[in-house]
């Protein structure tokens, strides 16, 4: 085997790019000859970048990254199902819990686009209150046993 068809080491790419991209935690997905990399970026965006092996970084490997879309008001969590879809779980800008997913051969969903919210809602994040000595959870935008809105 030559040196060009041994698989290269997954390397982070440019850290001082990654960090001018990224305005919260960057987060990794390993599958064995391929990782992930999610980040939000600073217009509350979702930006991925993919390493392969003998392939490297993806879309390129000085700093660039894929932009899947706006809607993101926390850092993304990315989960690697066995079958190989990636599921993307957030916080949206609405405080509301958004999902985005990829399964091999078909892509992204919801579609993405670099300028819209691409997200698909789940439900409203739900908070706690104290309420004397018992906590009572609610939903934003729920009433409470009081008939107040939160």
């Amino acid at each position: 085997m030559t040196s060009e068809n041994q698989p290269q080491p997954a390397t982070i790419p440019d850290e001082a790019a990654t960090k001018r991209e990224a305005a919260g935690r960057v987060q990794t997905v390993e599958a064995s000859e391929l990782a992930d990399i999610f980040a939000r970026g600073p217009a509350n965006d979702l930006i991925h970048k993919w390493f392969v092996a003998g392939v490297g970084w993806q879309p390129s490997p000085f700093g660039d990254f894929e932009h899947l879309g706006t809607g993101l008001g926390g850092d993304p969590t990315p989960i690697q199902q066995p079958n190989g879809q990636l599921d993307i779980f957030g916080r949206g800008t609405s405080d509301d819990l958004v999902h985005k997913w990829f399964v091999p051969g078909t892509g992204w969903s919801p579609s993405p686009t670099a300028t819209s919210n691409t997200w698909e809602p789940i439900t409203r994040v739900p908070t706690s209150r104290g309420c004397g000595n018992r906590a009572q959870r609610h939903e934003h935008g729920q009433n409470d046993e009081g008939g107040g809105t939160y």
